[in-house]
């Protein structure tokens, strides 16, 4: 088995989140929760292409391609990424997600820390741990080979940038023609094409809980917080 997780890199924490704030306030959401059937709708999601030029992007962008090569050694294989998610949880009090891995919509990712000091417990098989790195970190969760869950907190907000490593070619192929055509490249997500999509997606990973094949027990997105908005 590969480690759990490796640190690679720390950036500005007070960076890290103007950018992050950027984001929210400036790009469309794409989802709360998401198609995985993984995170609940307290999890806020912004689908960026790896082209964008949202400077946090460009510089994940940078370091990814910079470490790669640590990379392979590690984990026997290339970082490739091709969309980058922005997560907002805005009062970490409640449940982001069920216990889960990676292994079918990509093959773990990268992670900047930059609000909640990721504080994720990890099954890895003989003993459950917490992973608790510094805000500004940059760092791979190996969330394929292991199980993993965003623990609850003390009620503030949360960010979390992610680079999924390895996604299905067929999921890229069709976010990618959802992308706007502008520097900042996010998803459409008035997109019907998108939106069937999903809608396809979600009701496969319901299919596949209830058949026992998913690599979730439980499906957490039917169930959105009371007064919480959505976009689905």
């Amino acid at each position: 088995m590969n480690p759990t997780h490796t640190i690679f890199n720390k950036l500005n924490p007070d960076w890290c989140l103007e950018q992050a704030q950027w984001i929210v306030k400036n790009i469309p959401m794409t989802e709360s929760s998401n198609s995985s059937g993984k995170f609940f709708h307290t999890y806020r999601c912004w689908h960026l292409h790896k082209t964008s030029e949202i400077p946090i992007i460009k510089e994940m962008n940078r370091l990814i391609e910079e470490q790669s090569k640590q990379f392979e050694e590690i984990y026997n294989r290339a970082p490739k990424t091709d969309f980058f998610i922005l997560a907002h949880t805005i009062d970490d009090s409640k449940e982001m997600c069920v216990w889960h891995k990676d292994r079918y919509f990509f093959n773990g990712q990268y992670h900047i820390t930059i609000k909640g000091n990721a504080n994720i417990s990890v099954d890895d098989g003989k003993d459950i741990h917490n992973i608790d790195v510094p805000n500004g970190t940059m760092w791979y969760m190996n969330g394929t080979e292991y199980k993993h869950k965003i623990n609850t907190g003390t009620g503030t907000e949360r960010f979390e940038l992610c680079a999924p490593i390895s996604q299905r070619p067929e999921h890229v192929k069709v976010k990618i023609k959802g992308v706007v055509n502008n520097k900042w490249k996010y998803i459409d997500t008035s997109s019907e094409e998108y939106n069937n999509f999903r809608k396809k997606l979600a009701e496969g990973v319901e299919d596949a809980v209830k058949r026992g094949t998913a690599s979730n027990k439980s499906v957490a997105f039917p169930t959105p917080p009371e007064g919480f908005k959505t976009n689905d």
